[in-house]
């Protein structure tokens, strides 16, 4: 996990994050290490003045008055091919140093030349024969760590993708000279610095693709491209530059410099304005000298399937700007989120690696453990209104002896907010029953068919691999002594009576452990919660039970997102 503060201003097209790294444990969940809260105070706050000066004068040109023209032109793609040319001949001169792997990849750090600059980049390459699809994903503005894209990645290359992490200009070990926090120098400068950094940002990926395209185990004709806000812009003036890339995903990202220069009620954006009307600055200049680098002013030269998410609250990117950029694109799909600029980064990042693994035909599964258990992932279609995004799960191995290699089957239902919520383990039966009961409870739901030792090592094997077995578990089972739900249980209005047996992190280590050991011994129906001895407790009203213990505030929200305030996040159709 990676731990920031993130603080975000935005004047006109650019948003501001300022962003503090606490840290993230090792890639085998070590100890987490923290810098002085004191030290990032500081600094943050000398960023803000220190910026807010600089933004002042942001855009500023010597003379010229202000455009009435809301409208984004296209550019002329020969001008597009023009303007993000380079010389690929010139050599990488790449370095490639294993930096630390676990059982799913080897993760290394590579360096290359790019128009006379050196970048850092993490690689994460998965431990598979075989040519494999690989990935470019991009961080967001003014990171301070290299690993700010690492939610995707890691989730992605435990999954069979090949991802590559560049750096963008200016940021972490690209800073040059003087700067109050990384990256600033990319986006505080007149609009033509502005222009030239976006350019220098897509020939750097454009060099991370030719890189990519010369390892002998990546399948150059399944190379995709993603990234986040900023990142997100950068990865769509890269996709629409290169028609190397098979597809891209764009994640809170948007474009329309123009109308956001004319029509923004940010109020840098309307002093901005201000001056245009008294001759100091001027609109149209600036929005013509961005043109190039507005995601929304590039013509879709060579189609490939996109995906967009992005949050119906997000004042960063807010909707019409998305749909400007989105309309530019002959085959653009849209997922929203009922959020602001912090998209559900736990469905965000199923929803992005369906959407490549559909791309690259391959199915969405991986290795959980030593005994070659392979979990199958299929991801269903959000819905708007729903807290969760629901994945169908098959698990196979052919070490376990089970018939047709079946281990498990089963639904999760992943919680929207970003904070690791508990889970719910409810059997199949109850969930049929008393589905929209549960639904109301804030927390994440996996089905499964019984709480038995088979289907608990399944459940939890997976809880475990998602790292969100620190959030708990409620193991619920029907009530004892009560008739059984095809009796009619207790159909009184809002009465849910169950079984409700809680799952400490500890007691999850330990329940897992033995249901793993019962079900390779051959022990499938054990009822490990009677074995240990498990606390349980009959509840006549298991929905206010659970909603009286699960409050969404008092739980931290994950360490990326901390100033994330959100405690219910849903799907969400805007056209709706």
């Amino acid at each position: 996990m990676i731990e920031r503060d993130l603080f975000e201003v935005k004047m006109g097209t650019l948003e501001m994050t300022f962003s503090s790294e606490y840290n993230r444990g090792t890639l085998n969940g070590g100890e987490r290490l923290r810098t002085s809260l004191g030290r990032t105070s500081m600094r943050r706050l000398i960023g803000i003045l220190l910026l807010g000066t600089l933004l002042s004068v942001i855009f500023v040109s010597p003379t010229g008055s202000a455009s009435s023209s809301p409208q984004t032109p296209i550019v002329d793609p020969l001008e597009v091919i023009e303007f993000y040319s380079y010389d690929r001949s010139q050599p990488l001169l790449a370095k490639l140093t294993l930096k630390s792997e676990n059982q799913w990849y080897r993760r290394y750090e590579l360096t290359y030349k790019s128009e006379g600059d050196t970048v850092y980049a993490a690689y994460f390459e998965p431990k598979m024969s075989g040519k494999i699809p690989a990935v470019i994903g991009i961080h967001g503005m003014f990171s301070e760590d290299e690993d700010q894209f690492w939610h995707v990645a890691d989730f992605a290359a435990k999954r069979g993708f090949a991802v590559l992490m560049p750096s963008l200009p200016y940021h972490h070990r690209r800073s040059k000279g003087f700067q109050v926090i990384s990256g600033q120098k990319m986006v505080v400068a007149p609009p033509l610095a502005v222009r030239d950094n976006f350019r220098r940002a897509v020939i750097d990926m454009r060099r991370a693709l030719d890189w990519l395209i010369s390892r002998d185990n990546v399948d150059p004709e399944r190379i995709y491209i993603t990234g986040a806000s900023l990142g997100g812009m950068v990865s769509m003036l890269t996709h629409k530059a290169d028609p190397r890339f098979k597809g891209g995903v764009f994640l809170v990202a948007g474009g329309g410099f123009r109308d956001i220069l004319v029509h923004s009620d940010n109020p840098v954006v309307k002093n901005f304005r201000l001056l245009s009307k008294i001759g100091i600055a001027d609109i149209a200049e600036a929005a013509d000298t961005l043109t190039l680098v507005d995601p929304a002013a590039l013509p879709d030269i060579w189609p490939r399937p996109v995906l967009m998410l992005n949050g119906t609250l997000d004042v960063i990117f807010p909707i019409n700007e998305v749909l400007r950029a989105a309309e530019t694109f002959h085959d653009a799909k849209l997922v929203w989120a009922k959020s602001s600029h912090f998209y559900p980064v736990s469905g965000g990042q199923y929803i992005i690696a369906d959407f490549i693994s559909q791309l690259a035909g391959v199915p969405l599964e991986s290795t959980l453990s030593s005994d070659g258990v392979v979990f199958r992932e299929t991801v269903l279609s959000p819905i708007p209104g729903d807290a969760r995004l629901w994945i169908d799960l098959t698990a196979s191995s052919t070490s376990q002896g089970m018939a047709d290699g079946i281990y498990g089957t089963g639904r999760f239902g992943i919680h929207l907010v970003n904070r690791v919520t508990p889970t719910i383990l409810v059997p199949r039966v109850l969930w049929e029953a008393y589905r929209h009961r549960l639904e109301e409870v804030p927390a994440s739901i996996f089905v499964i068919e019984s709480v038995a030792s088979g289907d608990l090592a399944f459940a939890l094997s997976y809880i475990r691999f998602l790292e969100r077995g620190h959030g708990g578990v409620y193991v619920l089972q029907q009530a004892q002594g009560s008739v059984g739900v095809e009796d009619g249980i207790d159909n009184r209005p809002g009465k849910l009576p169950a079984c409700v047996t809680w799952l400490s992190p500890l007691d999850v280590e330990i329940t897992w452990s033995l249901s793993s050991q019962m079900d390779r011994s051959g022990f499938r129906g054990t009822d490990i919660l009677s074995t240990l001895k498990l606390p349980s407790e009959n509840v006549n009203d298991v929905t206010r039970y659970l909603r009286d213990r699960i409050r969404v505030s008092d739980i931290e929200p994950i360490p990326s997102l901390i100033y994330d305030t959100a405690t219910d996040i849903r799907w969400e159709d805007p056209c709706l």
